[in-house]
């Protein structure tokens, strides 16, 4: 719209210049009737303008403010997905303990050994000594128990923890 009305101001222009050099008399109304249309165009020309810069204003303003939102939630995405990497690390680490403390147990089994070995010795055995043998297997194996408990447990917390982190990640990869 503003390029036409440039064209038109132009044109008029051109035909001002083209009739002030015509051999011909051009009334001196018909001179003032051509520069109050050349006035007009030129003030409507102006009043685009304004319009045209307040719009690209608030365009620019509209896309700032979506950028602002953009890189809030970038950085809110970035500190959960630490935050989770952290818990992960976390996580392994206690399945990591877990397992050195299973392990340990594991090479409890020689109360269970010297348990059998008693039991083969007959009634010369010490009982006191049996039953405390007995006791301490017990307790190994409840122990042992719980230590798999743990790990099934830490296995499927980091089981969750990578599928939350890759719904993060494809987030992350949406947002970008």
């Amino acid at each position: 719209m503003i390029a036409r009305l440039k064209n038109v101001v132009k044109r008029t222009e051109a035909e001002n210049e083209r009739l002030k050099r015509a051999p011909g008399v051009v009334s001196q109304e018909a001179l003032q009737q051509l520069r109050q249309e050349n006035d007009g165009l030129r003030q409507q020309l102006s009043e685009l303008r304004e319009q045209m810069g307040s719009r690209l204003a608030e365009r620019y303003e509209a896309k700032e403010r979506g950028t602002a939102k953009l890189m809030q939630d970038y950085e809110k995405l970035r500190r959960e997905l630490q935050r989770e990497c952290q818990s992960h690390d976390r996580t392994r680490e206690e399945a990591a303990r877990l397992q050195r403390e299973l392990s340990e147990a594991g090479r409890g089994d020689t109360a269970a050994s010297t348990l059998a070995t008693a039991q083969f010795r007959g009634p010369e055995a010490d009982s006191g000594k049996v039953q405390q043998l007995e006791a301490e297997l017990a307790s190994r194996d409840r122990t042992n128990a719980m230590l798999k408990e743990q790990l099934r447990d830490l296995a499927e917390a980091e089981r969750q923890w990578k599928i939350e982190r890759q719904m993060l990640l494809a987030r992350l990869g949406e947002d970008a």
